[in-house]
C-alpha cells in the first residue's frame, strides 16, 4: 500500500521560505518545489525528514535557477523510499530528470543514519545534477534533443 504526502516549499517576497501542505495556499508567494513523499512497505517519510529533505531540494532548486535562468518557475519532485543497498554507495540518493519539470528521485531507506543521513549525504548533489538536467530540456520523456548521447555535448 501506499501513501502520498505533498508539501510544497513556498518562497516569499523577502526570501523566506514557508513549508505548506498540498492544497494550503500561501498568500503572496510563489511555490518553486512541490514534493510528493511516497510511502513504501517499508519507509513512510517523517515530519523532520520530510522538513530537511524539503529544505535541502528548495537550495538545490535556488541554485540551479541561479546558473541556469530557463529552469521552470515551478517543479515537480516524486521521492520514493528503496531498499537498494547499491544506491548507498551513491550517497543514498539516485534519481531521473522524467520530463520537463518532473524530477523522480529514489533514497535509500538502508544507507547508515537512514533517509535523513542519505539526504545529507546525496540529495543536494543529486537534486543539483538533475535539476540542471531540467533546465537543458535532457529528460526520459519529451527530451528537448530527442534520442542518442549525443546530446551530452550541447
Amino acid at each position: 500500500m501506499f501513501k502520498a504526502l505533498s508539501l510544497a516549499l513556498v518562497l516569499g517576497a523577502t526570501g523566506t521560505t514557508t513549508v505548506a501542505l498540498a492544497g494550503q495556499q500561501v498568500v503572496g508567494a510563489q511555490s518553486a518545489v512541490a514534493v510528493s513523499f511516497q510511502a513504501g512497505e517499508t519507509h513512510d517519510y517523517t515530519a523532520s525528514e520530510r522538513a530537511l529533505i524539503s529544505d535541502i531540494l528548495n537550495q538545490a532548486y535556488q541554485i540551479t535557477k541561479a546558473d541556469f535562468p530557463q529552469l521552470a518557475d515551478a517543479i515537480s519532485v516524486e521521492l520514493h523510499p528503496i531498499n537498494r543497498p547499491g544506491v548507498d554507495a551513491l550517497g543514498g540518493v539516485t534519481g531521473r530528470a522524467q520530463r520537463p519539470g518532473v524530477l523522480v528521485l529514489e533514497m535509500s531507506v538502508t544507507y547508515p543514519g537512514g533517509p535523513e543521513a542519505a539526504a545529507r549525504a546525496g540529495l543536494l548533489r543529486t537534486g543539483l545534477h538533475e535539476m540542471h538536467h531540467l533546465a537543458r530540456g535532457w529528460t526520459i520523456e519529451n527530451n528537448a534533443y530527442g534520442p542518442g548521447i549525443a546530446i551530452a555535448a550541447a
